[in-house]
This record gives structure tokens, sequence and C-alpha cells, in this order.
């Protein structure tokens, strides 16, 4: 089953599952880790998740994705990971540099009716550890950011 957040949270994407073009859900997701194991929504459903990452310290950037069946990270209107595995758990990464500010995001996902699976890790400059999660706190839900673009 898909977590519903039921709290406020200081930040996070805009997520949108749609099937042959009609909108099934909306929802402001704090952190980009879905998990549809169950299969709640039938069929091949997109996934789009939107927003703004606001960067402190500009940098290099490394972001992974995570995914069953593929999936496209969009950073400034920029693709910067395209992943197109099917059928398998998978992962894809990339660096970029990014100036401090915001910058437009977009992470979308197409999932046959099977296990549906998706995480966006990041590793910003100085961090010195291992992926996490993209936190919350460094989102804006949303579906224009101005900056980067």
């Amino acid at each position: 089953r898909h977590l519903l957040w039921d709290e406020v949270w200081p930040g996070g994407l805009l997520g949108t599952f749609e099937q042959a073009g009609t909108p099934l859900r909306r929802e402001i997701v704090p952190l980009v880790a879905y998990r549809d194991f169950a299969r709640e929504l039938t069929g091949t459903v997109r996934a789009t998740w939107v927003g703004c990452l606001t960067v402190e310290t500009p940098g290099e950037y490394e972001f992974r994705v995570r995914s069953f069946d593929g999936a496209r990270l969009v950073v400034d209107g920029h693709p910067l990971i395209e992943d197109g595995h099917r059928g398998t758990v998978g992962e894809a990464s990339t660096r970029v540099r990014l100036a401090a500010g915001d910058h437009s995001i977009r992470l979308e996902a197409l999932f046959p009716n099977r296990p549906r699976w998706l995480e966006w890790y990041w590793r910003p400059p100085g961090s010195g550890g291992g992926w996490t999660l993209v936190p919350p706190e460094v989102l804006t839900p949303g579906e224009s950011c101005s900056a980067g673009e």
C-alpha cells in the first residue's frame, strides 16, 4: 500500500498518478519513496513528481533513482537520468554541478501492472556519507519553479 501523509511537512514534491491520461490521485509527498507492491492501482500507471529543489551550497550533487521498471529525472529542464530498464529492480545515478538557489525537478515513471517501486536519493557536496533520500526540507511542491529554466 502507498503511504498516506497526514502530518504537515515542511516540503516535498507534488505527485500525480494517472492512467490513460486520466488523473487517479494527486498528493504532496515529503519523500519520493513510493511502493505499491499490493498493486492498489490496477493497470499501467504513469507517476510524476514535480517541484523545486533548493540548494544552499553550490557544487557537485549526485542523484540516484532506484526503481522497478525504470525512471526519468529532469533537473532544470535537462534530462539527467533516463533509465529504461523493464521488469526488474534497477538503479541509475548521475552527477551535476548546481548553483545555490532553486532548481526545477521532474521525476517520472511508467509502471506496468506489477509491483511498483521508486526511490530518489542524493549525495550533496561535502556530505562524506552514503546515499540518503532527498529530504523534504529542500523540496517545494508544485508544477512551476521559476529558477533554473
